[in-house]
């Protein structure tokens, strides 16, 4: 039987993923004690465990769920501890970043099959199975999240934020593949799609620090204006990296996107459909750069850092000297980017003091 279509397998394995989310949103809010709840999402993981028809697939599924449980770098691991630290105690994070790894795990195998990566476990073994991986990935997600090490509210609200995120993020991830219009739709989509997976690590990294659920919840505000910068810095990586890896659907990329709105539109179109050719892609960049397009990302992400910083001080956290640190480095960054662009460094300095 063929495979199906990198776009059907994607709209499965999304549909996937906001059924498992729903389920720890759910068991979280069922009116029965604690210890019933958590067996009842045992039950459920146990129900999405990867039965292997191979010997291959039970041996490459328990490297998965290593990877899983070494928790590799991750900035949604950066913004739990900082939201822990907020509340007085950073490293209470750390157990939370486990089933967040899986929950990430999950999400990556199926947005590789979205985007058609070269190089991605759906190549390896086939879309049908990858997509068992995934949601094996999300099922040991819901194990982990039954066995978290916070009591009563705190751990309800926890299962509900982990649940939650996984629906939401793959319900934004299926906007994506409609590809952005204006700029109005492209930050539409960036927020369904990365919002919800930052308000999952804020929300529960406070938590993990004793926080109340209200006072966690809050903390969900900053959300979006994380979730934006995060997609400006990807997408200036990936337009101007070595690969261009967002040139098959240039409208989901704001730089691209700001180029093609300008006078070299067609130019770039057809710069961009050549875009595995080295020359061609060279060729792309600097019209990208020519017409402005760092420029306005930097702009982009300097109006979102204030919008960040302002809400930051708004919510007037006990501690929130880690957040307002990576506002800084953030705005580090952006003058890094201004220099390299040509921007003198005086002015530079000024323009991300603001």
């Amino acid at each position: 039987m063929p495979f199906p279509p990198p776009a059907e397998a994607a709209r499965d394995g999304w549909r996937a993923a906001r059924a498992i989310g729903a389920i720890a949103e759910r068991v979280a809010a069922l009116p029965v004690d604690e210890a019933t709840a958590r067996t009842t999402l045992s039950t459920a993981a146990q129900e999405l465990g990867l039965r292997a028809a191979m010997r291959e697939d039970a041996v490459r599924f328990a490297s998965i769920r290593a990877r899983i449980a070494a928790c590799p770098t991750c900035v949604f691991y950066d913004w739990a501890r900082d939201a822990a630290s907020a509340f007085g105690n950073a490293e209470a994070a750390v157990p939370m970043f486990e089933p967040m790894a899986a929950l990430i795990e999950g999400i990556r195998i199926v947005d590789d099959i979205q985007d058609e990566e070269p190089s991605c476990l759906a190549i390896e073994v086939g879309t049908e199975r990858a997509l068992v991986f995934a949601s094996g990935a999300f099922g040991v997600a819901l194990e982990l999240i039954a066995e978290l090490p916070l009591q009563g509210p705190s751990w309800r609200a926890a299962a509900n934020a982990l649940g939650r995120g996984l629906r939401e993020t793959a319900a934004g991830q299926q906007l994506e593949t409609a590809g952005a219009a204006d700029f109005d739709a492209f930050w539409n989509v960036v927020d369904r799609k990365t919002g919800p997976l930052v308000a999952t690590a804020l929300e529960v990294g406070a938590l993990a620090a004793g926080a109340a659920p209200s006072a966690a919840a809050a903390l969900t505000t900053l959300s979006l204006p994380l979730g934006r910068l995060l997609q400006i810095g990807d997408d200036c990586l990936d337009a101007l990296g070595a690969h261009a890896s967002d040139w098959r659907a240039p409208r989901n990329n704001l730089l691209m996107l700001y180029a093609l709105s300008g006078p070299h539109a067609a130019e770039l179109e057809a710069l961009f459909a050549r875009a595995a050719d080295p020359e061609a892609l060279h060729a792309a960049q600097v019209t990208l750069l020519r017409d402005g397009a760092l420029a306005y990302a930097v702009h982009a992400q300097l109006t979102v850092l204030a919008q960040l910083a302002h809400a930051i001080v708004g919510l007037a956290l006990p501690h929130p000297e880690a957040l307002l640190r990576y506002v800084q480095h953030q705005r580090a960054e952006a003058e890094m980017l201004l220099r390299r662009s040509g921007v003198e460094p005086e002015l530079a300095a000024r323009l991300t003091s603001v």
